[in-house]
C-alpha cells in the first residue's frame, strides 16, 4: 500500500542510468512488548514485487524467527499488517459501546462475554477498558481508511469504530464524575488516584495511553490527581508533569475520594486498597474480596454496590 508507492528510481551513473534492478520487500513488524512471546517466536510475513526480493527476505527472516509466511506482492504483506490491528481494533469497539447498554440493563457484559468464549469455535473474547493505546490499534487503521479513500472507496465500519474507541476516555472521565458525585464528592473537590500511566501492563509505554486525556479531564475539573506508575517516570497532564509514585501508598489510599484503575500492572497490590472510599476499576482487576466499593465498567450509574463477582481482566493493548 505504501511500500510500492516510496522507491527510488534506479541511481542515474556518469554514462547514463544504472541498469542493475531494484526490487522491494515488505516484511511488516510484529512484536509483543511485555507478552509473552520472544521476537523468535512470532512469524513473519514476507512479500515482495518480484521472485529474488522475495526469497532474499525470506532467506534473512528464517534465521532469525521460527516461521515465514509469503505472499506474493508488499501490498499484501502490508494490508496484513493493518488488517490483523484494525479486526483488534474493531472487536474492542464494539465491547465498548456494550459498556452503554450494560448500564442500562440486567445485563452483566463481563460475565456475558465470559460465557460467550465457552464456545469453541466463531467466537474470541474482547474485553472494554478506558480506550485504546500504543502505536498499533489507535493508529494502523488509519493508514487503512487513508488509503480507501484515495482508491475512491470508504470503510464506514472502520471509521465509526475508530469513533467510538476515541470517546471512550471521555466516557470513561463522565462515569468516574458520576460515581463520585453519587457519593457525595464533586470533582472539583475531589482526589483521585489514578494506577497506571502506560497504555498496557507492565511496560512503561506512555503513546497514546488512555490514561493522559482521562488524568487531564479530572484535573481541568478541579480534582486532585495523583499517579501510580512503577514503569513510567514523568506523565505530561496538560501543563503539569507528574513523577508517578512507584507503589500503591495506603495512606494515600485512605485519604483519597477515589481510586481508579486504568491499568492491571503485576507489580500492584489490591490488598493495599483495603480502606479506600470508592475504587472504579475500569480494567476489572481488583478481587471481589476487597472491603472497599468497587465500581466497574458496565455497572449501572450512578451506583457504587459492589456486586461481589471476579471478572475477566481486560487487554486491550499492542
Amino acid at each position: 500500500m505504501t511500500c510500492r508507492r516510496s522507491k527510488r528510481p534506479p541511481r542515474r551513473s556518469p554514462t547514463g542510468w544504472a541498469t542493475a534492478r531494484r526490487w522491494s520487500s515488505s516484511v511488516p513488524e510484529r512484536l509483543n512488548p511485555g507478552g509473552a512471546y520472544e521476537v523468535s517466536e512470532i512469524p513473519l510475513v514476507v512479500g515482495a514485487d518480484a521472485d529474488p526480493a522475495r526469497e532474499a527476505a525470506t532467506a534473512l527472516y528464517d534465521s532469525i524467527v521460527s516461521e515465514v509466511h509469503q505472499v506474493e506482492a508488499t501490498e499484501t504483506a502490508e494490508l496484513t499488517k493493518v488488517l490483523e490491528n484494525t479486526y483488534r481494533m474493531v472487536n474492542i469497539a464494539l465491547v465498548n459501546e456494550l459498556v452503554d447498554l450494560a448500564e442500562r440493563t440486567d445485563a452483566d457484559l463481563w460475565a456475558a462475554i465470559q460465557a460467550a468464549a465457552t464456545k469453541p469455535f466463531g467466537f474470541q473474547p474482547f474485553y472494554p477498558g478506558p480506550g485504546v493505546g500504543g502505536h498499533c490499534i489507535p493508529v494502523d487503521p488509519q493508514f487503512l481508511t487513508w488509503r480507501a479513500d484515495e482508491v475512491g472507496t470508504d470503510l464506514s465500519l472502520v471509521e465509526r469504530a475508530s469513533e467510538i474507541n476515541d470517546r471512550t476516555p471521555g466516557r470513561v472521565a463522565d462515569r468516574v464524575e458520576a460515581t463520585l458525585s453519587s457519593n457525595g464528592v464533586p470533582v472539583a473537590e475531589a482526589s483521585v488516584l489514578v494506577l497506571g500511566a502506560a497504555y498496557k501492563p507492565d511496560v512503561g509505554d506512555r503513546r497514546n495511553a488512555p490514561s493522559r486525556p482521562i488524568c487531564e479531564r479530572l484535573a481541568d475539573g478541579g480534582a486532585d490527581v495523583e499517579i501510580v506508575d512503577p514503569h513510567v517516570e514523568t506523565v505530561e497532564v496538560g501543563q503539569t508533569e507528574y513523577r508517578p509514585a512507584d507503589g500503591i501508598d495506603q495512606q494515600v489510599v485512605r485519604e483519597a475520594d477515589a481510586v481508579l484503575v486504568l491499568v492491571d500492572h503485576t507489580a500492584f497490590d489490591y490488598g493495599s486498597l483495603d480502606g479506600a472510599d470508592l475504587v472504579f476499576d475500569a480494567v476489572n482487576a481488583v478481587p471481589a474480596d476487597l472491603t472497599p466499593t468497587v465500581v466497574n465498567l458496565g455497572d449501572e450509574l450512578p451506583s457504587t454496590a459492589d456486586d461481589g463477582r471476579r471478572r475477566p481482566t481486560a487487554s486491550n493493548v499492542d
